[in-house]
């Protein structure tokens, strides 16, 4: 199998974040989102296109695909990257209401594989197999038609049947996603979101408004019909690879609580093989662990889509000094310099502290009820930890591909232009809860300045003789 098709097809069907504008692509046969076969297409038709699959993921000989039907039903699929490519559907969700989609699934993956079509010694690309049992998936008939009391079954039947780790990183979803549509571009940064809150002008307050009543107690143990914008949104976030398998940890940096430092570690995600791409520049030029820091708005598009060069776009905040890239350091106090800058400017505001006003940030700090909430100023500093390709040596004997999308170094700073020659590991999060002054003392204290202010001026003079 060519290392390059396996690659391209990563980059083609994986998710990526709104502000990046997809090549023309013409395809024989349909693309992730349902365009038809013999198709060429840019990236803004593409993103308004439907798209039920949540990610595609290399694990050695495998492509391991996601796929969400009727909001709630997960099936999983593995795509042989040797040929014949073979297809097999290896999970669907217990709670699936139809005994035929077994039998449909089956007929799709048989019709899907390239043997099917000229036997053994099929020359069907890797990328056809692939967008072939994608369309295949989007013309499915619905299981039936399931009311919102059976899907509000399923969702809270799988958040009370995770484990406690599940259900915190439910709660850090949840949360990280409030965030984004608190910040100043949620239209942008809220990506991916079901087509259901995909509202132009409007994403943010939705999801905070749909977000409002979502937690992993609520979902375990209420009772209510959720609404099926919830049930869209909560379906999404149960399709998405780190939901199952991310691990996360905490532990309390300061003595009082105030200072919480959560890690997700995205290693069991990742698997043990990079892509083809990513192993053969390792290989060539060497690799290295980095940081990288940026505001708790990005935090959601970045683990989800990846991390994405913003130089010259109205989002660069700090301009481009080493060229256009994602920008690293060698160093996580450098890093976490950059996060806690950019959470001072930006998530003091009134909407950010409303987005963090949660119950899902008191089920993942474990705090004892929503009043402590009340009495802390809260702020966050999100670093990702991140492996990335190297430079080419200075003699030239690992020179960079044509285009020069290489690694760039300066001392411990790093600038990578390729999204791909970058392996995000872990999220280490940094909250701070910062206690409030109370309304009399800080009126006190702004009394006593104005005192001392007027009394320096007043003995600071000289005395003036005629």
């Amino acid at each position: 199998m060519n290392d390059d098709e396996i690659s391209s097809v990563l980059q083609q069907f994986q998710p990526r974040p709104e502000f990046v504008s997809r090549r023309t692509i013409t395809a024989t046969a349909t693309t992730p989102n349902g365009i038809k076969s013999s198709s060429s297409f840019k990236g803004k038709q593409q993103q308004k296109q439907k798209r039920e699959f949540s990610s595609v993921q290399y694990h050695g000989h495998i492509l391991k695909l996601s796929y969400l039907l009727n909001k709630v039903i997960l099936l999983k699929f593995e795509v042989s990257t040797a040929k014949p490519h073979m297809t097999k559907c290896v999970f669907i969700s217990n709670d699936a209401p139809s005994s035929k989609l077994p039998t449909l699934l089956k007929e799709i993956c048989e019709n899907s594989s390239s043997s099917s079509e000229n036997g053994n010694n099929s020359n069907t690309s890797l990328f056809a197999v692939v967008s072939k049992l994608l369309l295949s998936l989007n013309n499915l008939p619905p299981c039936e038609n399931m009311t919102n009391k059976q899907q509000t079954a399923i969702i809270r039947s799988i958040v009370s049947q995770g484990t406690p780790m599940q259900r915190r990183i439910w709660d850090l979803q949840i949360m990280l996603l409030r965030c984004a549509a608190a910040g100043r571009h949620s239209d942008t940064f809220c990506s991916p979101i079901p087509n259901e809150l995909n509202q132009n002008g409007l994403i943010g307050e939705l999801i905070l408004a749909v977000t409002d009543r979502i937690n992993s107690t609520a979902l375990s143990t209420g009772g209510r019909i959720l609404h099926p914008q919830e049930i869209a949104l909560l379906g999404m976030i149960y399709s998405l690879p780190w939901t199952a398998a991310g691990l996360l940890t905490k532990s309390n940096t300061t003595q009082n609580g105030t200072l919480i430092e959560l890690c997700l570690d995205l290693h069991p995600i990742l698997g043990e093989h990079p892509s083809p791409r990513f192993s053969n520049l390792s290989k060539k030029h060497g690799t290295t662990k980095v940081y990288h820091g940026t505001k708790m708005e990005n935090v959601w598009s970045i683990l989800n889509c990846g991390l994405w060069s913003l130089s010259y776009t109205k989002f660069c905040k700090h301009g481009s000094m080493m060229g256009s890239g994602i920008y690293f350091s060698t160093s996580h106090k450098v890093a976490s310099h950059f996060a806690t800058n950019e959470a001072r400017n930006s998530t003091n505001s009134g909407t950010f502290q409303k987005a963090w006003w949660h119950l899902s940030l008191m089920n993942l700090l474990n705090l004892k009820g929503m009043s402590v909430l009340d009495d802390y100023v809260i702020s966050c500093f999100p670093v990702f930890e991140a492996e990335i390709i190297l430079p080419p040596k200075p003699d030239g004997t690992n020179a960079g591909n044509d285009k020069g999308d290489y690694t760039r170094r300066n001392g411990n700073y790093f600038v990578v232009p390729n999204s791909w020659d970058i392996r995000i590991t872990k999220l280490h999060l940094t909250i701070e809860l910062a206690k409030k002054t109370p309304m009399s003392l800080f009126l006190v204290t702004v009394v006593i300045g104005i005192i001392v202010i007027g009394w320096m001026q007043l003995y600071s003079n000289p005395v003036m003789e005629f």
